[in-house]
C-alpha cells in the first residue's frame, strides 16, 4: 500500500537567494527574505534579490533605517535563525535551546 502521494511534476530549482537585513553594529538579523527560482523562470541578480527583499520588508512595516543587506545562495540561511558575523560577514547559525516538551505531549 502506497503511504505517500506525489504532488505532480514540478520545475527544478535553479537558484536561491536569501537576503538578510541586519544591524551592522551587532549582526542581529531584523528581516529575512527568501526567493526560489525555478527552471524556466527569469534569473535574478543579487541586486534584484536585495530590492525584492527591501520591498517585502517595507510591506511588512519593517524599517530598514540603519540596516545593511547580506545576500546568500544557501537556502538554510532562510530556514533557521542566523546572525551575521561582523568580522567575516558570514551567516552564523544561532544556538537555540532545545524545545521544551509540554506536559501533555507524549514522548516518541
Amino acid at each position: 500500500m502506497q503511504m505517500y502521494s506525489n504532488g505532480g511534476k514540478v520545475p527544478r530549482i535553479v537558484d536561491t537567494h536569501v537576503v538578510a537585513h541586519f544591524d551592522p553594529a551587532t549582526g542581529r538579523i531584523a528581516h529575512v527574505h527568501s526567493l526560489t527560482i525555478f527552471e524556466g523562470a527569469q534569473a535574478l541578480s543579487d541586486q534584484q534579490a536585495v530590492e525584492a527583499a527591501r520591498k517585502s520588508a517595507k510591506k511588512c512595516g519593517i524599517s530598514l533605517s540603519g540596516l545593511e543587506s547580506k545576500d546568500s545562495n544557501e537556502s538554510i540561511h532562510g530556514r533557521i535563525p542566523h546572525r551575521i558575523d561582523l568580522a567575516s560577514g558570514a551567516f552564523v547559525a544561532l544556538d537555540l535551546p532545545q524545545r521544551v516538551r509540554s506536559k501533555h505531549s507524549k514522548p516518541k
